[in-house]
C-alpha cells in the first residue's frame, strides 16, 4: 500500500469487540466490524488514500464499503464481504471478497469492473497489532477504439485482463479505543 505511516480515524465500536476488547483499530486491522456496528477507516500515504466503511452483520460476517485512490488519477470503489474464519485468543484469520470498478484516468486513460479476494492474519499483543495481509486483485480493462479512415468510422471494444498479487506486512498501534497508527 505505501511505505509511510498510515493514519485510521475510527469511531468507537460498539458491542463484543475483537479478543475480548474494545479496540477498533483491532477490528479495523482484521477488516472487521462488531455485530451491529459501524467502523469508518481513513488511510493516507503517498501515493494512495483509502477510505472504507464497515458494518458488522454479526460475529462472522462484515459488509463493507471501499475506495481507493492513488493521486486521484487511479481508483477503485469497491463493495465487499468480510468472513472471520478463525478467532482465538489473541489471533484472528479471515478473508475478503470484494467487486468493484477500476478508473485510471491522464495519458492512458481504462476503465473496468475489477474483483478481488484477500486474507487477512492479525495478532494482537495489548495496544500492538502486526497483521499480515495476502490478496489477489483482477481488472477487466475495457478499451474502446474508434478509427477514422477513407472508407468511415470503425469502432472497436477489447478487453484485457490485468493481475496483480498484493501483500502488507504490517503493525497498527491502539493509540486508544477510536484512533490508531498503521505503519
Amino acid at each position: 500500500f505505501a511505505a509511510l505511516p498510515l493514519l485510521m480515524l475510527l469511531p468507537a465500536a460498539h458491542g463484543e469487540s475483537l479478543q475480548n476488547t474494545t479496540s477498533s483499530a483491532a477490528h479495523a486491522m482484521a477488516g472487521t466490524a462488531p455485530a451491529s456496528a459501524f467502523i469508518f477507516t481513513a488511510q493516507g500515504g503517498y501515493p494512495w488514500q483509502r477510505l472504507r466503511g464497515a458494518r458488522g452483520l454479526n460475529d462472522d460476517w462484515t459488509t463493507f464499503v471501499e475506495a481507493e485512490s492513488a493521486l486521484i488519477k487511479r481508483s477503485q470503489f469497491s463493495l465487499g464481504v468480510t468472513r472471520t474464519w478463525l478467532d482465538v485468543g489473541t489471533f484472528t484469520l479471515g478473508g475478503e471478497a470484494q467487486l468493484g470498478y477500476f478508473l485510471q484516468t491522464d495519458d492512458l486513460a481504462q476503465r473496468g469492473p475489477t474483483a478481488a479476494l484477500r486474507m487477512r492474519f492479525s495478532r494482537q499483543s495489548g495496544r500492538l497489532l502486526p497483521y499480515l495481509m495476502l490478496g489477489s486483485r483482477h481488472v477487466l480493462l475495457i478499451t474502446h477504439t474508434v478509427l477514422h479512415s477513407a472508407e468511415g468510422v470503425e469502432s472497436a471494444y477489447s478487453a484485457e485482463h490485468k493481475w496483480t498479487p498484493e501483500g502488507v506486512f504490517g503493525a497498527a498501534f491502539a493509540i486508544n479505543d477510536t484512533l490508531g497508527l498503521d505503519v
